[in-house]
């Protein structure tokens, strides 16, 4: 479905993502060229879900032995890119100092975002060799940290990595899926878990995002109501920060779940509480038991 067309109102995206008259003047743009950005990217849209379309139907549908559980994609909306772009412009940030009315596609490496959901955190490496498979990844293809523009190669028509894929994990999370993997970058600073290649697709960037059913649902209650606007809100933080806690237990519970399973430990599905007596190895115990036994696991 495609985007409705609205005109352009600065009034309206400044409601909606509560920016204030002074952000607008510290952006280094009038409102007069926000707008015009904006209608240059309202027609530049439809070729953008073109290509959105195109990379789901070429690399997902068609993937033969990866273990999606589902995948998807979307096109920034007119409005939240004005948002972000006045955004990132008071924040001072140096990637973006070369932005202008003409070039923000090249600075905007997020316009299609996709996403690929998985049920056990320990596939992620399947989806990754994959991806090698499919686009290149080469440091010399790198943007440059300093000027992204300055990366952008208008005549390239192959597909290829752009940045170092990223595995964005909490710290004290479970390393041993990530150690000995090359080309990747580890990043612990926050609580935020996922896992983001950036791609060069056709004259365009694409964002493709990695990550758990459960990381996707604290994503989801995490943007809808703190990110980027209640940032600051240390209770609104609290809250996030234990319901992705929260999340993360889930993947270590259905990773250790699978692990049992597969394990043959058992005759058949059900005896776990069925006949737990069959399972000497493995007695019925309470659920701090077995979060203990879990943590001594991991601490081995």
């Amino acid at each position: 479905m495609g985007y409705r067309r609205e005109p352009f109102c600065m009034e309206r995206i400044q409601q909606e993502f509560d920016i204030s008259d002074e952000a607008v003047k510290r952006c280094g743009f009038s409102v007069e060229e926000l707008q015009k950005i904006y209608e240059d990217y309202l027609e530049r849209y439809p070729r953008l879900e073109e290509l959105e379309r195109e990379f789901i139907s070429r690399y997902m549908v068609s993937a033969r032995g990866v273990r999606f559980h589902s995948y998807g994609g979307r096109v920034k909306s007119p409005d939240h890119l004005i948002e972000k772009i006045i955004r990132k412009r008071n924040n001072r940030n140096a990637k973006y100092a070369g932005l202008q009315v003409d070039n923000y596609y090249k600075y905007v490496t997020d316009l299609i975002g996709c996403r690929v959901l998985l049920v056990y955190k320990e596939d992620w490496k399947d989806v990754h060799d994959y991806l090698l498979k499919m686009f290149r990844n080469d440091p010399a293809d790198y943007l440059p940290e300093t000027d992204l523009a300055a990366g952008y190669q208008p005549t390239r028509e192959e597909s290829y990595m752009v940045e170092r894929p990223c595995v964005y994990i909490r710290t004290g999370d479970d390393e041993r899926y990530y150690r000995g993997v090359e080309g990747i970058c580890l990043d612990r600073d926050g609580y935020y878990r996922s896992i983001h290649y950036l791609i060069r697709f056709k004259e365009y960037y694409l964002e493709l995002q990695v990550r758990t059913l459960f990381e996707e649902a604290w994503s989801e209650v995490d943007h809808d109501l703190l990110y980027p606007l209640y940032k600051e809100n240390k209770m609104l933080v609290s809250f996030s920060r234990l319901l992705n806690r929260t999340a993360g237990l889930g993947d270590e519970m259905s990773t250790y779940f699978r692990e049992y399973v597969c394990s043959g430990c058992f005759e058949k599905a059900g005896s776990l509480l069925d006949t737990p007596s069959s399972d000497p190895g493995m007695p019925m115990m309470g659920v701090g038991e077995l979060f203990h036994m879990m943590e001594s696991d991991h601490g081995k």
